[in-house]
């Protein structure tokens, strides 16, 4: 069930069942298999600092959901099923009651217990097969990006209505850039791609996997997402300390840039490149960010509640809608999260595959920053799954060793 959630987490815009126009997706529904089949399965609960964190932060969502939109009436807030372009156009609608904020507090939940879930059973998951989950789990995107953008240029069966089948998204599924299908894979929107891709591409690079990296980075620029390449970017400045890898990606990306003025191409990474910040959908976004700060200063610093806003960026969307608070308590649990797996891994699992799979939690957690709003977004959350399985101390290791040993030498002596 643990890596059913794990490669669940790549199908964002699909879902498994439509109640009132919107889909259960199926990382959720996964969650919940997994949460009933584990719960009762739980041999020892060890709490962490970081788990104490979010249950604070759980409960403060709670009250802005309770009493922000009574307390806040008729603030001005970009309603989440409007979209952000409209929301710009018309200014944004006074804060009411509304269904996302329920629903983005239950998604909260759920992934906050799965969280500590995935870390309690972390010895019966197992780092090997949890690493190797997600990294077929990324493997698949490239595959799945690939394959439907060849299906754009070419008119090959891509099975757009079921990848493609949530109706709470907002589906981008035939989005455009100069005249040419952008690849968004099983994203709803090309960025949130961009934005995968990016990490999965560092994921890869810092894991010395040339060839996967390779199809990730191809990948990537077909998104033709601003906020993937601004992650890429990010990442590159923080392989300074790895100074092979950076030397390798910069010489890669020299003979790259080099042979595009030959390639006839030129034209498009250049739109890709310098146009995109000068783009229409760029002023937008920096408008939704620029409106949360409004709001922020509207609502005192509480913000209007979970779920009642959203803007372009993960932070906007924090100070938004939990405000100072909700954010600080956010960057607390996840620089503890951060902290523990750091200081908690195992030897079982090479270190460069651990690191590999920071690397993808710090450029996710950029290009959220840049460009993908959401909290609940399963790909942020399915990377901390996988870094909660890997942080099995040695000591705890060595005991379950033992414990098996025992066991094993119980039953000879039986037989």
């Amino acid at each position: 069930m643990a890596g059913l959630v794990i490669l669940a987490s790549i199908f964002h815009a699909a879902s498994i069942v439509i109640v009132q126009d919107k889909g259960i997706s199926p990382f959720f529904a996964a969650e919940l298999f997994f949460l009933f089949k584990s719960a009762f399965t739980v041999k020892r609960i060890v709490i962490p600092f970081w788990s104490i964190v979010l249950f604070f932060l759980f409960l403060y969502f709670l009250y802005s959901v309770l009493f922000f939109p009574d307390f806040f009436n008729g603030v001005k807030v970009f309603i989440p099923e409007k979209g952000i372009d409209n929301s710009v156009m018309t200014g944004g609608d006074p804060l009411g009651r509304t269904k996302s904020q329920w629903a983005q507090l239950l998604y909260f939940l759920i992934n906050s217990l799965c969280l500590l879930m995935f870390y309690l059973q972390r010895n019966e998951i197992g780092e090997r097969y949890a690493y190797r989950l997600f990294t077929l789990a990324m493997v698949l995107v490239v595959g799945i990006g690939l394959w439907e953008f060849s299906a754009g240029l070419t008119g090959l069966f891509f099975p757009y209505s079921a990848l493609f089948s949530n109706p709470g998204f907002s589906q981008m599924a035939n989005a455009t850039a100069f005249g040419i299908d952008r690849l968004n894979a099983s994203f709803s929107e090309p960025s949130f791609a961009g934005g995968v891709l990016a990490a999965s591409f560092w994921m890869f690079a810092t894991g010395r996997n040339v060839w996967l990296a390779g199809l990730s980075f191809a990948a990537l620029v077909l998104t033709f997402s601003g906020t993937g390449i601004l992650a890429f970017m990010f990442g590159l400045i923080v392989s300074l300390r790895q100074q092979k890898v950076f030397i390798t990606i910069v010489s890669v990306m020299v003979l790259f840039l080099a042979m595009i003025p030959f390639s006839g191409s030129g034209q498009y990474f250049e739109a890709l490149l310098i146009d995109k910040l000068n783009s229409v959908s760029a002023d937008v976004r920096l408008t939704s960010d620029v409106f949360s700060f409004d709001l922020l200063k509207n609502t005192f610093g509480f913000g209007a509640g979970l779920g009642s806003h959203r803007p372009s960026s993960l932070i906007s969307a924090m100070l938004g809608n939990a405000g100072i608070p909700g954010l600080f308590l956010f960057s607390v649990f996840l620089l503890s999260f951060v902290v523990n797996t750091a200081t908690g891994a195992t030897h079982m699992v090479r270190m460069n595959h651990v690191k590999s799979i920071r690397f993808y939690l710090y450029i996710l957690l950029a290009a959220q920053v840049v460009g993908i709003p959401d909290l609940n977004f399963s790909s942020l959350w399915v990377v901390l799954f996988v870094l909660a399985v890997v942080t099995v101390h040695i000591s705890d290791e060595r005991m379950a060793v033992l414990k098996k040993r025992y066991e094993n030498r119980i039953r000879r002596l039986r037989l």
